[in-house]
């Protein structure tokens, strides 16, 4: 298929597939306790942010202009390996690519990381840059569990990094977001991500809860 043609297909299918999602946002009703979130401050309905995962074929000014084209307030941007922006690149591609989304009012509040550990290479330096250009969220990488220490061990070991993560991001003044995902994974199982987040500050460390996957991983 031709990069032109690839494209008016992709535009066709994501203004149809946003036109549905902001007309069911509309109807869920705005309550006192949304308004504390920063994202939603100004919102009476909930923002729609794009999982950019799907785009990484497209240059940036693409994917701006077309999500704002088909309604959609917000990136959801892929930073780690072999993402829209690599962790290596991440001070110089992060703030472009934020200022390119504005241009077309996309904000970027939402970012999708690799990091399990504040003391992994480009961690911290990926979410101070992500913290002063505005960005509010990000998702964490996923735990595995280590045959040679059992469950309850790895959950141990996944804990520490959550802390660890969790001091980091009081001090950027970002918050953290682990994702149940079907499979064998620490948060296969969602009461994992529970035993992960559950005596930590909710500013610092949350749960991005994923509805796909909680239905795979319940029916299997």
């Amino acid at each position: 298929m031709s990069q032109s043609k690839s494209r008016r297909k992709f535009i066709k299918e994501t203004v149809a597939a946003a036109a549905g999602l902001t007309a069911s946002a509309s109807m869920i009703p705005f309550t006192d306790a949304m308004a504390s979130d920063p994202i939603r401050k100004e919102a009476q309905t909930y923002p729609i942010f794009f999982f950019t995962k799907h785009l990484d074929i497209y240059e940036p000014e693409f994917m701006a202009e077309t999500l704002a084209m088909a309604g959609i307030e917000g990136f959801d941007l892929v930073v780690r390996p072999r993402g829209r922006v690599e962790p290596e690149r991440v001070k110089k591609d992060l703030p472009r690519i934020i200022r390119i989304g504005e241009e077309y009012k996309i904000n970027t509040g939402m970012i999708v990381t690799a990091i399990k550990d504040s003391t992994e290479p480009y961690a911290e330096e990926t979410l101070t840059v992500a913290a002063e250009n505005g960005v509010k969220h990000y998702r964490l990488g996923w735990y595995d569990y280590d045959p040679q220490l059992g469950i309850l061990e790895s959950l141990a070991e996944s804990r520490k990094k959550v802390e660890r993560l969790t001091k980091l991001n009081q001090k950027l003044g970002i918050q953290g977001g682990y994702q149940n995902h079907s499979g064998d994974g620490v948060g296969g199982p969602v009461w994992d991500v529970w035993d992960l987040i559950k005596d930590l500050p909710v500013e610092y460390m949350s749960s991005q809860f994923d509805v796909r996957h909680a239905t795979v991983e319940g029916a299997n």
